[in-house]
């Protein structure tokens, strides 16, 4: 997939993608934290991680984690 995007659009995927997260994960960090009941305790674990590590990937994992919590899908197919 990211050679065929790269083919047609001379634009590295990958590298595109973690550039937007990284420029919105602020905002998409504070969409989780006013989730609410059992989603919303299941995202403030997850998002601890982030308090405890200051690893950048660990904090990009948390993210990419997070909205299939929000969405009520099931965290263990990612």
């Amino acid at each position: 997939i990211n050679l065929e995007f790269m083919r047609i659009t001379t634009v590295p995927l990958i590298s595109k993608f973690i550039g937007k997260l990284d420029k919105y994960s602020d905002d998409l960090v504070k969409v989780f934290r006013h989730k609410g009941g059992i989603a919303g305790q299941k995202i403030c674990r997850i998002m601890a991680l982030t308090v405890k590590n200051e690893d950048i990937n660990i904090k990009r994992d948390c993210i990419l984690r997070s909205p299939n919590v929000y969405l009520n899908e099931d965290i263990e197919t990612l």
